[in-house]
Protein backbone atom coordinates (compact mmCIF):
# COMPACT_ATOMS: atom_id res chain seq x y z
CA UNK A 1 0.00 0.00 0.00
CA UNK A 2 1.32 3.12 -1.32
CA UNK A 3 2.51 6.47 0.81
CA UNK A 4 -0.07 9.34 1.66
CA UNK A 5 2.87 11.51 3.01
CA UNK A 6 6.61 11.95 2.71
CA UNK A 7 7.85 11.17 6.34
CA UNK A 8 9.79 8.27 7.78
CA UNK A 9 9.50 6.77 11.57
CA UNK A 10 11.05 4.33 10.93
CA UNK A 11 12.37 3.14 14.51
CA UNK A 12 14.83 -0.23 14.84
CA UNK A 13 16.34 -1.27 18.59
CA UNK A 14 18.57 -4.44 18.76
CA UNK A 15 18.59 -5.39 22.41
CA UNK A 16 22.21 -7.15 23.10
CA UNK A 17 23.63 -8.77 26.23
CA UNK A 18 25.38 -6.09 27.63
CA UNK A 19 22.78 -3.92 27.38
CA UNK A 20 20.29 -5.84 29.67
CA UNK A 21 22.12 -4.11 32.68
CA UNK A 22 22.62 -0.96 30.49
CA UNK A 23 26.51 -2.05 30.08
CA UNK A 24 27.55 -2.90 33.28
CA UNK A 25 30.61 -5.49 33.40
CA UNK A 26 29.39 -7.19 36.75
CA UNK A 27 25.61 -7.75 34.67
CA UNK A 28 27.31 -8.71 32.08
CA UNK A 29 29.19 -11.33 34.17
CA UNK A 30 26.45 -12.67 35.69
CA UNK A 31 24.40 -13.10 32.71
CA UNK A 32 27.19 -15.90 31.66
CA UNK A 33 28.01 -17.25 35.01
CA UNK A 34 24.61 -17.69 36.42
CA UNK A 35 21.86 -17.56 33.64
CA UNK A 36 23.77 -19.35 30.97
CA UNK A 37 23.52 -16.49 28.65
CA UNK A 38 23.51 -16.14 24.87
CA UNK A 39 22.96 -13.71 22.17
CA UNK A 40 23.85 -16.24 19.13
CA UNK A 41 21.24 -18.78 18.30
CA UNK A 42 24.32 -20.61 16.34
CA UNK A 43 26.12 -20.94 19.79
CA UNK A 44 22.87 -21.27 21.90
CA UNK A 45 22.01 -24.37 19.73
CA UNK A 46 25.88 -25.29 20.00
CA UNK A 47 25.57 -25.45 23.72
CA UNK A 48 22.36 -26.69 23.70
CA UNK A 49 23.14 -29.56 22.19
CA UNK A 50 25.94 -30.34 24.21
CA UNK A 51 23.70 -30.48 27.56
CA UNK A 52 24.28 -32.99 29.12
CA UNK A 53 20.43 -35.30 28.91
CA UNK A 54 19.09 -37.92 30.98
CA UNK A 55 15.43 -39.53 31.53
CA UNK A 56 13.37 -36.73 33.05
CA UNK A 57 14.23 -35.22 29.11
CA UNK A 58 12.17 -38.06 27.73
CA UNK A 59 9.63 -38.14 29.97
CA UNK A 60 9.08 -34.54 30.18
CA UNK A 61 8.86 -34.69 26.04
CA UNK A 62 6.18 -37.13 26.16
CA UNK A 63 4.14 -34.77 28.77
CA UNK A 64 4.56 -32.03 25.79
CA UNK A 65 3.58 -34.06 23.00
CA UNK A 66 0.26 -35.40 24.80
CA UNK A 67 -0.89 -31.93 26.00
CA UNK A 68 0.23 -29.94 22.73
CA UNK A 69 -2.16 -32.87 20.63
CA UNK A 70 -4.67 -32.71 23.14
CA UNK A 71 -4.86 -28.32 22.71
CA UNK A 72 -4.48 -28.88 18.91
CA UNK A 73 -7.76 -30.95 18.91
CA UNK A 74 -9.30 -28.66 20.78
CA UNK A 75 -8.51 -26.12 18.96
CA UNK A 76 -9.77 -27.78 15.54
CA UNK A 77 -6.30 -26.35 14.07
CA UNK A 78 -5.83 -29.77 11.95
CA UNK A 79 -1.89 -29.38 13.28
CA UNK A 80 -0.24 -32.40 14.30
CA UNK A 81 3.68 -32.53 15.26
CA UNK A 82 6.52 -34.41 12.84
CA UNK A 83 8.07 -36.94 14.72
CA UNK A 84 11.33 -36.82 15.81
CA UNK A 85 14.09 -38.50 17.29
CA UNK A 86 13.39 -38.29 21.27
CA UNK A 87 17.16 -37.82 21.83
CA UNK A 88 17.34 -34.30 20.71
CA UNK A 89 17.51 -31.66 23.31
CA UNK A 90 14.05 -29.60 24.52
CA UNK A 91 13.99 -25.83 24.28
CA UNK A 92 11.17 -23.93 25.36
CA UNK A 93 9.48 -20.49 26.13
CA UNK A 94 6.72 -18.93 27.93
CA UNK A 95 4.19 -16.57 28.18
CA UNK A 96 1.07 -15.62 29.61
CA UNK A 97 -1.68 -16.26 26.56
CA UNK A 98 -2.76 -12.94 25.24
CA UNK A 99 -5.44 -11.02 23.39
CA UNK A 100 -2.60 -10.11 21.11
CA UNK A 101 1.18 -9.78 20.71
CA UNK A 102 3.90 -7.93 20.23
CA UNK A 103 5.99 -8.74 17.28
CA UNK A 104 9.06 -9.51 20.27
CA UNK A 105 6.80 -12.52 21.99
CA UNK A 106 6.23 -13.75 18.73
CA UNK A 107 9.87 -14.00 17.90
CA UNK A 108 10.63 -16.37 20.31
CA UNK A 109 8.22 -19.01 18.83
CA UNK A 110 10.08 -18.11 15.60
CA UNK A 111 13.15 -18.96 17.47
CA UNK A 112 11.92 -22.12 18.83
CA UNK A 113 10.87 -22.84 15.44
CA UNK A 114 13.83 -21.86 13.84
CA UNK A 115 15.80 -24.75 16.07
CA UNK A 116 13.62 -27.78 14.29
CA UNK A 117 16.63 -29.21 13.20
CA UNK A 118 18.70 -29.00 16.45
CA UNK A 119 16.19 -29.18 19.01
CA UNK A 120 12.34 -29.85 20.10
CA UNK A 121 10.76 -26.26 20.90
CA UNK A 122 8.17 -25.55 22.96
CA UNK A 123 6.21 -22.74 24.74
CA UNK A 124 4.16 -22.78 27.32
CA UNK A 125 1.15 -20.53 27.92
CA UNK A 126 1.07 -19.36 31.91
CA UNK A 127 -2.79 -19.57 32.23
CA UNK A 128 -2.82 -19.26 36.08
CA UNK A 129 -1.39 -15.73 36.42
CA UNK A 130 -3.53 -12.47 37.57
CA UNK A 131 -5.73 -11.21 34.70
CA UNK A 132 -4.75 -7.98 35.49
CA UNK A 133 -0.47 -8.89 35.01
CA UNK A 134 -0.57 -7.20 31.69
CA UNK A 135 -2.34 -5.44 29.36
CA UNK A 136 -1.98 -7.75 26.67
CA UNK A 137 -3.80 -10.55 28.39
CA UNK A 138 -7.27 -8.37 27.66
CA UNK A 139 -7.09 -5.34 25.48
CA UNK A 140 -6.75 -4.59 22.02
CA UNK A 141 -4.47 -1.36 20.91
CA UNK A 142 -4.66 -0.26 17.60
CA UNK A 143 -3.98 3.46 16.15
CA UNK A 144 -7.38 5.34 14.50
CA UNK A 145 -7.42 8.02 11.85
CA UNK A 146 -10.78 9.13 13.22
CA UNK A 147 -10.30 13.05 13.65
CA UNK A 148 -13.40 12.22 16.41
CA UNK A 149 -11.59 9.99 18.47
CA UNK A 150 -9.83 12.28 21.53
CA UNK A 151 -6.85 9.66 21.33
CA UNK A 152 -5.66 8.37 18.25
CA UNK A 153 -4.72 4.97 20.01
CA UNK A 154 -7.88 3.08 20.49
CA UNK A 155 -7.98 0.68 23.50
CA UNK A 156 -10.46 -2.11 22.70
CA UNK A 157 -10.85 -4.08 26.34
CA UNK A 158 -12.32 -7.56 25.57
CA UNK A 159 -13.99 -7.56 29.40
CA UNK A 160 -16.84 -6.55 31.12
CA UNK A 161 -16.03 -6.12 34.30
CA UNK A 162 -12.14 -5.70 34.26
CA UNK A 163 -11.64 -3.52 37.64
CA UNK A 164 -13.11 -6.14 39.36
CA UNK A 165 -11.57 -8.79 37.86
CA UNK A 166 -8.01 -7.56 37.44
CA UNK A 167 -7.08 -9.65 40.65
CA UNK A 168 -8.08 -12.55 39.63
CA UNK A 169 -6.09 -16.13 38.03
CA UNK A 170 -7.37 -15.87 34.62
CA UNK A 171 -8.81 -20.01 35.45
CA UNK A 172 -11.50 -18.03 37.06
CA UNK A 173 -12.31 -15.11 34.86
CA UNK A 174 -14.98 -15.60 32.62
CA UNK A 175 -14.37 -15.36 28.95
CA UNK A 176 -15.29 -12.32 26.98
CA UNK A 177 -19.56 -12.30 26.17
CA UNK A 178 -20.62 -12.25 22.26
CA UNK A 179 -21.60 -8.78 22.62
CA UNK A 180 -18.02 -7.57 23.69
CA UNK A 181 -16.49 -8.97 20.52
CA UNK A 182 -19.19 -8.30 18.47
CA UNK A 183 -18.24 -4.16 19.73
CA UNK A 184 -14.67 -5.21 19.15
CA UNK A 185 -14.87 -6.30 15.87
CA UNK A 186 -17.15 -3.56 15.04
CA UNK A 187 -14.64 -0.39 16.66
CA UNK A 188 -11.80 -2.60 14.57
CA UNK A 189 -14.18 -2.52 11.60
CA UNK A 190 -13.94 1.47 11.67
CA UNK A 191 -10.48 1.71 12.09
CA UNK A 192 -9.88 0.21 8.92
CA UNK A 193 -12.62 2.39 7.18
CA UNK A 194 -11.21 5.62 8.44
CA UNK A 195 -7.70 4.36 7.09
CA UNK A 196 -8.99 3.81 3.86
CA UNK A 197 -10.91 6.74 3.67
CA UNK A 198 -7.86 9.03 4.61
CA UNK A 199 -5.43 6.74 1.76
CA UNK A 200 -7.98 6.13 -0.69
CA UNK A 201 -6.16 6.89 -3.72
CA UNK A 202 -3.62 4.36 -2.24
CA UNK A 203 -5.90 1.51 -2.14
CA UNK A 204 -7.29 -0.74 -4.77
CA UNK A 205 -10.73 -2.29 -4.24
CA UNK A 206 -9.04 -5.58 -4.01
CA UNK A 207 -6.90 -4.33 -1.48
CA UNK A 208 -9.65 -3.26 0.30
CA UNK A 209 -11.64 -7.05 0.30
CA UNK A 210 -8.16 -8.41 1.57
CA UNK A 211 -7.96 -6.69 4.50
CA UNK A 212 -11.70 -6.65 5.52
CA UNK A 213 -11.03 -10.81 4.95
CA UNK A 214 -8.60 -10.86 6.52
CA UNK A 215 -10.07 -8.88 9.46
CA UNK A 216 -13.30 -11.27 9.21
CA UNK A 217 -10.76 -14.48 9.50
CA UNK A 218 -9.26 -12.85 12.87
CA UNK A 219 -12.96 -12.26 14.46
CA UNK A 220 -13.70 -15.70 13.85
CA UNK A 221 -10.85 -17.20 15.83
CA UNK A 222 -11.92 -14.79 18.86
CA UNK A 223 -15.89 -16.67 17.79
CA UNK A 224 -14.51 -19.98 17.94
CA UNK A 225 -12.00 -19.20 21.32
CA UNK A 226 -14.99 -17.89 22.85
CA UNK A 227 -17.56 -20.54 22.48
CA UNK A 228 -14.55 -23.38 23.29
CA UNK A 229 -13.74 -21.85 26.76
CA UNK A 230 -15.16 -21.70 29.87
CA UNK A 231 -12.41 -19.12 31.24
CA UNK A 232 -9.95 -16.11 30.02
CA UNK A 233 -7.14 -18.45 30.48
CA UNK A 234 -8.45 -20.83 28.10
CA UNK A 235 -9.99 -18.48 25.54
CA UNK A 236 -6.68 -16.54 25.33
CA UNK A 237 -4.92 -19.77 24.55
CA UNK A 238 -7.33 -21.04 22.10
CA UNK A 239 -7.34 -18.30 20.29
CA UNK A 240 -3.72 -17.58 20.41
CA UNK A 241 -2.82 -21.80 19.40
CA UNK A 242 -4.94 -20.80 16.71
CA UNK A 243 -3.58 -17.85 15.19
CA UNK A 244 0.00 -19.26 15.45
CA UNK A 245 -0.62 -22.38 13.82
CA UNK A 246 -2.23 -20.52 10.88
CA UNK A 247 1.26 -18.84 10.68
CA UNK A 248 2.77 -21.97 10.27
CA UNK A 249 4.21 -22.41 13.15
CA UNK A 250 4.95 -25.94 14.50
CA UNK A 251 6.80 -26.06 18.12
CA UNK A 252 4.69 -27.69 20.49
CA UNK A 253 2.07 -25.73 22.66
CA UNK A 254 0.38 -26.25 25.97
CA UNK A 255 -1.00 -24.82 29.50
CA UNK A 256 1.81 -25.07 31.53
CA UNK A 257 -0.77 -25.54 34.11
CA UNK A 258 -1.58 -29.15 33.22
CA UNK A 259 2.10 -29.66 32.56
CA UNK A 260 2.74 -29.37 36.01
CA UNK A 261 0.49 -31.92 37.23
CA UNK A 262 0.29 -34.12 34.18
CA UNK A 263 1.84 -37.81 35.69
CA UNK A 264 5.53 -37.51 33.58
CA UNK A 265 6.66 -34.37 35.34
CA UNK A 266 4.51 -34.11 38.99
CA UNK A 267 7.30 -36.40 40.83
CA UNK A 268 9.63 -33.78 39.76
CA UNK A 269 7.44 -30.84 40.84
CA UNK A 270 6.55 -32.52 44.25
CA UNK A 271 10.64 -32.94 44.71
CA UNK A 272 11.48 -29.28 43.63
CA UNK A 273 9.37 -27.85 45.83
CA UNK A 274 9.47 -30.44 48.60
CA UNK A 275 13.46 -29.21 48.76
CA UNK A 276 12.81 -25.92 48.97
CA UNK A 277 10.49 -25.98 51.79
CA UNK A 278 12.74 -28.57 53.90
CA UNK A 279 15.81 -26.08 53.26
CA UNK A 280 13.72 -22.92 53.47
CA UNK A 281 16.41 -21.06 55.02
CA UNK A 282 19.18 -21.49 52.78
CA UNK A 283 17.14 -21.16 49.68
CA UNK A 284 15.82 -17.59 50.76
CA UNK A 285 19.35 -16.82 51.82
CA UNK A 286 20.60 -17.87 48.27
CA UNK A 287 18.18 -15.43 46.52
CA UNK A 288 19.46 -12.61 48.85
CA UNK A 289 22.89 -13.95 48.72
CA UNK A 290 22.69 -12.78 44.65
CA UNK A 291 20.85 -9.59 45.19
CA UNK A 292 23.37 -8.19 47.06
CA UNK A 293 26.16 -9.78 44.70
CA UNK A 294 24.35 -8.07 41.54
CA UNK A 295 24.56 -4.57 43.59
CA UNK A 296 23.35 -2.11 40.97
CA UNK A 297 22.09 -4.46 38.79
CA UNK A 298 18.46 -4.69 38.88
CA UNK A 299 17.62 -8.37 38.80
CA UNK A 300 13.89 -7.57 39.44
CA UNK A 301 13.87 -9.59 42.96
CA UNK A 302 13.36 -7.90 46.27
CA UNK A 303 15.26 -9.28 49.37
CA UNK A 304 12.60 -12.53 50.82
CA UNK A 305 11.76 -13.24 54.51
CA UNK A 306 11.97 -16.78 55.65
CA UNK A 307 9.12 -18.88 54.47
CA UNK A 308 9.20 -17.40 51.09
CA UNK A 309 7.95 -20.29 48.67
CA UNK A 310 7.87 -20.20 44.55
CA UNK A 311 3.93 -21.17 44.70
CA UNK A 312 0.79 -19.31 44.76
CA UNK A 313 -2.69 -20.53 45.44
CA UNK A 314 -6.07 -19.32 44.18
CA UNK A 315 -9.54 -19.43 45.86
CA UNK A 316 -12.42 -21.08 45.08
CA UNK A 317 -15.02 -18.74 45.66
CA UNK A 318 -13.26 -15.41 45.21
CA UNK A 319 -10.43 -16.53 42.75
CA UNK A 320 -8.27 -14.12 44.35
CA UNK A 321 -4.76 -15.80 43.71
CA UNK A 322 -2.22 -15.06 46.59
CA UNK A 323 1.38 -16.44 47.79
CA UNK A 324 2.20 -19.19 49.98
CA UNK A 325 5.11 -19.51 52.67
CA UNK A 326 5.90 -21.85 54.61
CA UNK A 327 6.27 -22.44 58.51
CA UNK A 328 7.61 -25.05 60.73
CA UNK A 329 5.70 -25.85 63.81
CA UNK A 330 7.41 -28.84 65.97
CA UNK A 331 8.43 -31.38 63.39
CA UNK A 332 5.73 -30.38 60.77
CA UNK A 333 5.68 -27.91 58.12
CA UNK A 334 2.90 -25.83 57.21
CA UNK A 335 1.89 -24.06 54.41
CA UNK A 336 0.03 -20.27 54.79
CA UNK A 337 -1.22 -17.82 52.80
CA UNK A 338 1.11 -14.82 52.78
CA UNK A 339 -1.79 -12.65 51.18
CA UNK A 340 -5.35 -11.59 52.64
CA UNK A 341 -6.81 -14.98 51.88
CA UNK A 342 -7.21 -17.46 54.82
CA UNK A 343 -4.91 -20.47 54.34
CA UNK A 344 -3.53 -22.86 55.67
CA UNK A 345 -2.52 -26.89 55.45
CA UNK A 346 -0.44 -29.36 57.64
CA UNK A 347 1.87 -30.97 55.24
CA UNK A 348 3.66 -33.26 57.76
CA UNK A 349 7.58 -33.63 57.32
CA UNK A 350 7.10 -32.38 53.64
CA UNK A 351 8.06 -35.50 51.94
CA UNK A 352 8.46 -35.64 48.51
CA UNK A 353 5.23 -37.63 48.74
CA UNK A 354 3.49 -35.33 50.83
CA UNK A 355 3.91 -32.29 48.82
CA UNK A 356 2.74 -34.22 45.74
CA UNK A 357 -0.56 -35.29 47.63
CA UNK A 358 -0.57 -31.42 48.57
CA UNK A 359 -0.33 -30.36 44.48
CA UNK A 360 -2.93 -32.97 43.58
CA UNK A 361 -5.59 -32.11 46.28
CA UNK A 362 -5.14 -28.82 45.13
CA UNK A 363 -5.24 -29.47 41.25
CA UNK A 364 -6.17 -25.95 39.12
CA UNK A 365 -5.56 -23.72 42.28
CA UNK A 366 -2.02 -23.63 42.88
CA UNK A 367 0.49 -22.32 40.58
CA UNK A 368 4.28 -21.35 40.22
CA UNK A 369 5.44 -17.70 40.13
CA UNK A 370 8.14 -16.34 38.29
CA UNK A 371 10.38 -19.14 39.95
CA UNK A 372 8.24 -21.42 36.91
CA UNK A 373 11.39 -22.21 34.76
CA UNK A 374 12.90 -23.58 37.50
CA UNK A 375 10.61 -26.63 37.80
CA UNK A 376 11.04 -26.98 33.70
CA UNK A 377 14.53 -27.28 34.24
CA UNK A 378 13.77 -29.83 37.39
CA UNK A 379 11.82 -31.83 34.85
CA UNK A 380 14.73 -32.10 32.43
CA UNK A 381 14.44 -29.07 30.13
CA UNK A 382 17.54 -28.48 28.33
CA UNK A 383 17.50 -24.32 27.16
CA UNK A 384 15.10 -21.28 27.59
CA UNK A 385 14.41 -18.37 25.48
CA UNK A 386 14.19 -15.46 27.18
CA UNK A 387 12.95 -11.69 27.21
CA UNK A 388 14.72 -8.96 29.02
CA UNK A 389 13.03 -9.68 32.67
CA UNK A 390 13.35 -13.82 32.17
CA UNK A 391 16.82 -13.08 31.71
CA UNK A 392 17.26 -11.07 34.93
CA UNK A 393 15.41 -13.81 36.14
CA UNK A 394 17.45 -16.37 35.32
CA UNK A 395 20.69 -14.69 37.26
CA UNK A 396 18.25 -15.42 40.37
CA UNK A 397 17.51 -18.76 39.16
CA UNK A 398 20.73 -20.15 38.18
CA UNK A 399 22.34 -19.19 41.50
CA UNK A 400 19.57 -21.38 43.26
CA UNK A 401 19.85 -24.11 40.88
CA UNK A 402 23.70 -23.66 41.56
CA UNK A 403 23.40 -23.57 45.70
CA UNK A 404 20.64 -25.70 46.28
CA UNK A 405 20.32 -28.48 43.36
CA UNK A 406 24.02 -28.39 42.49
CA UNK A 407 22.91 -28.15 38.61
CA UNK A 408 24.21 -25.34 36.44
CA UNK A 409 21.39 -22.98 34.63
CA UNK A 410 20.39 -24.67 30.77
CA UNK A 411 21.84 -22.69 27.90
CA UNK A 412 19.61 -19.40 27.64
CA UNK A 413 18.75 -17.29 24.83
CA UNK A 414 18.20 -13.61 24.62
CA UNK A 415 15.65 -12.96 21.82
CA UNK A 416 14.07 -9.07 21.75
CA UNK A 417 13.75 -6.10 19.87
CA UNK A 418 11.92 -3.51 19.31
CA UNK A 419 10.80 -1.81 15.64
CA UNK A 420 8.51 0.55 15.23
CA UNK A 421 8.66 1.04 10.87
CA UNK A 422 6.18 3.17 9.44
CA UNK A 423 2.57 1.66 8.95
CA UNK A 424 0.15 1.82 7.35
CA UNK A 425 -1.74 2.85 9.88
CA UNK A 426 0.61 5.13 10.79
CA UNK A 427 0.30 6.84 7.35
CA UNK A 428 -3.92 7.17 8.07
CA UNK A 429 -2.95 9.09 11.14
CA UNK A 430 -0.95 11.49 9.40
CA UNK A 431 -3.40 11.51 6.60
CA UNK A 432 -6.43 12.42 8.49
CA UNK A 433 -4.62 14.57 11.54
CA UNK A 434 -2.14 16.28 9.41
CA UNK A 435 0.43 15.26 12.22
CA UNK A 436 1.80 12.24 14.20
CA UNK A 437 1.08 12.53 18.08
CA UNK A 438 3.40 11.14 20.05
CA UNK A 439 1.34 8.04 21.42
CA UNK A 440 2.25 7.02 17.59
CA UNK A 441 5.70 7.37 17.24
CA UNK A 442 6.14 4.93 20.00
CA UNK A 443 3.22 2.56 19.09
CA UNK A 444 4.60 -0.32 18.23
CA UNK A 445 2.88 -2.53 15.58
CA UNK A 446 1.30 -5.40 17.44
CA UNK A 447 0.70 -8.77 15.38
CA UNK A 448 -2.98 -7.96 15.50
CA UNK A 449 -2.06 -4.76 13.27
CA UNK A 450 0.25 -6.71 11.14
CA UNK A 451 -2.23 -9.91 10.30
CA UNK A 452 -4.94 -7.17 9.33
CA UNK A 453 -2.85 -5.68 6.37
CA UNK A 454 -0.70 -8.23 5.55
CA UNK A 455 -0.92 -12.10 4.38
CA UNK A 456 0.39 -14.47 6.97
CA UNK A 457 3.67 -14.98 5.23
CA UNK A 458 4.27 -11.77 5.07
CA UNK A 459 3.94 -11.62 8.40
CA UNK A 460 6.05 -14.35 9.14
CA UNK A 461 9.05 -13.42 6.82
CA UNK A 462 9.03 -10.46 8.95
CA UNK A 463 9.05 -11.82 11.90
CA UNK A 464 11.70 -14.08 10.89
CA UNK A 465 14.17 -11.08 9.60
CA UNK A 466 13.45 -9.12 12.66
CA UNK A 467 14.73 -11.90 14.77
CA UNK A 468 17.85 -12.45 12.35
CA UNK A 469 18.65 -9.02 12.40
CA UNK A 470 18.94 -8.71 16.42
CA UNK A 471 20.66 -11.80 17.02
CA UNK A 472 23.81 -10.50 15.26
CA UNK A 473 25.84 -10.43 18.88
CA UNK A 474 28.57 -12.71 20.33
CA UNK A 475 27.78 -14.95 23.79
CA UNK A 476 28.42 -13.53 27.01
Amino acid sequence: MGRSASFNIDRFQILELRDVFQGSRKGLDLLSAKANAFEDPALFAKAVEEWPGDNRRASLLRAMLELSNKLDERAETGFSPMAKPESMPLVGAGQQPYIDYSLGIVSKIDALDSGAGDYHGFFGFAGYDYFGSDNLISRIEIPTSDPAAKDPILRIRLSSDYRRQKNKDMRFVPPPEKKILDDAFSRLKGVVTFAFKHLKEHVSPSQKGRVYEHLHQLIANYEYARTHSRSVAEFNTIWSVRIFRILGYEVMFAELEDLFEHEATAVNVARTLGHIIRENRLFVEIINEIIGKAGDCDLLFSPKKDGYLPIFMTDEKSGIRFPLRCAKEGSDYFLLSAGGEGFKMNIGSASDDEVREFLFIHRGRWSPNIFAPLYLYRCGLNGFISGTSSIKYAVVMGHVMERLFHERHPPNLLCICSVCPEEFLHRAVYAGRGELPESIMRYEPSLLCKMIFSTQDDVREEISKLRKHSAKGKPA
